[in-house]
């Protein structure tokens, strides 16, 4: 889930648009840190040797919990590749769409 490509990233943004982060890779390990906009929680995943994860969190929302839940959806979805999302954004906010901006999936 760390590094499933920019499918997965495209629909976990649309999905979390309050949520940020970024990956970083080393020989041994990756770790990928996501935090919420208001600067109240965070999530840190490590991967290690042998493919185990490592998952650390604090603050009201459970960062790691809702990128897991958006990755699921994605799944779900058949593990779309990046062409085929788009993105509405109106005054009133923004959704994630699949194919069609007809059928939003998102926020």
């Amino acid at each position: 889930m760390v590094d499933d490509g920019p499918g997965a990233d495209i629909a976990v943004a649309g999905l979390l648009p309050d949520v940020m982060g970024r990956l970083a890779t080393t020989a041994r390990c990756s770790s990928c840190g996501r935090g919420d906009t208001a600067a109240t929680s965070w999530a840190l995943c490590r991967t290690g040797p042998g493919n185990v994860h490592q998952v650390r969190q604090h603050g009201p929302r459970r960062p790691w919990d809702e990128i897991a839940g958006a990755h699921r959806r994605w799944g779900a979805w058949g593990r779309p590749e990046r062409e085929r999302f788009g993105i509405t954004v109106t005054p009133d906010g923004q959704s994630l769409w699949l194919d069609d901006p007809a059928h939003p999936h998102g926020t």
